[in-house]
C-alpha cells in the first residue's frame, strides 16, 4: 500500500498509521466538527488525503457528508458505478480525476456525540468490504476519537494565530453565504450551492470565492442562473 500514499506526512502518522496498517487503503484524513458545524482538519497522511477532503467540504457531497449525516460508514469500493458517481454529480468525477478509485468515510464518535469524520481513499478499487473489515474500521474510528479532539484542542491552543486565521475564512464563508443570500432573494442551501459550484468552476476555493464576495469583487446578482445548483 505504500507506493499509493501522496508525500506522507510524518506528524500524522501517530493518529493516521492504524488506519493504513489495518485496513486496505492509501491514504488517510481525520476531521473534527465543532459545535457550530464548522469543520478542522486535525490531520492528513499526505496530499491527496488533504485534497480529497477539502474538496468535499468546498463541494458539499462525498462519503464525508453521507457518514456525518446518516451516522454510519459510507463505503464506496469503485467510484466507476453509476450509482457512485450520480450520488456526487460534481464531487465523484472530480475525486476520480484526482486519483481515487475508492472511499470510505467512518464517522467520529464520543458516546452519542458525533464529533468529526474519518475520510479514507484508495488509488484502486476493490470488492465490497466484508463485515469483518467494516468492523475493524469502526474499532479504529472509536479508538482515535478522543486523541482527535484532544489533538484538535491542543492545536487551537497552541497555534493560536493559524487557527483564528482558519476561523476568520470559515466565518467569512458564513458571511458571503448571507449575502449571497440577500444578493439572489433565495435560501441559505441554496446561497451556499451557488457558491460551492462557483468555487468549482473558477479553481478558486470556497474561502477565496467567499472573500470576493465580502469584499464587494463578487456579485451573484450580475452572473444570472450560470452558477445555479
Amino acid at each position: 500500500m505504500g507506493s499509493e500514499r501522496d508525500r506522507p506526512d510524518r506528524e500524522a502518522s501517530p493518529l493516521c498509521a492504524p488506519f493504513l496498517h489495518g485496513l486496505p487503503v492509501g491514504g488517510v484524513s481525520i476531521s473534527v466538527v465543532g459545535d457550530s458545524g464548522e469543520h478542522s482538519t486535525v490531520t492528513s497522511s499526505d496530499s491527496l488525503a488533504a485534497r480529497l477532503e477539502s474538496m468535499q467540504f468546498e463541494l458539499g457531497e462525498g462519503p464525508h457528508w453521507d457518514a456525518l449525516k446518516s451516522g454510519r460508514p459510507a463505503l464506496h469500493n469503485d467510484l466507476a458505478t453509476g450509482a457512485t458517481l450520480s450520488a456526487w454529480p460534481v464531487f465523484g468525477p472530480a475525486a476520480w480525476h484526482e486519483g481515487a478509485r475508492a472511499l470510505y468515510s467512518f464517522p467520529l464518535y464520543l458516546g452519542p456525540l458525533a464529533v468529526g469524520v474519518i475520510d479514507l481513499y484508495s488509488r484502486e478499487a476493490g470488492d465490497p468490504w466484508h463485515e469483518a473489515l467494516v468492523g475493524r474500521g469502526l474499532d479504529l474510528a472509536s479508538a482515535a476519537a478522543a486523541p482527535a479532539v484532544e489533538l484538535a484542542t491542543r492545536s487551537a491552543a497552541a497555534e493560536a494565530p493559524l487557527n483564528a486565521v482558519v476561523a476568520e475564512m470559515r466565518r467569512e464563508v458564513h458571511q458571503a453565504t448571507g449575502m449571497v443570500l440577500v444578493q439572489l432573494d433565495t435560501t441559505v442551501d441554496t446561497a451556499l450551492s451557488r457558491l460551492r459550484a462557483y468555487a468549482f468552476a473558477s479553481g478558486k476555493g470556497l474561502d477565496g470565492v467567499a472573500a470576493d464576495v465580502v469584499a464587494g469583487r463578487l456579485d451573484f446578482s450580475e452572473l444570472g442562473d450560470q452558477y445555479s445548483a
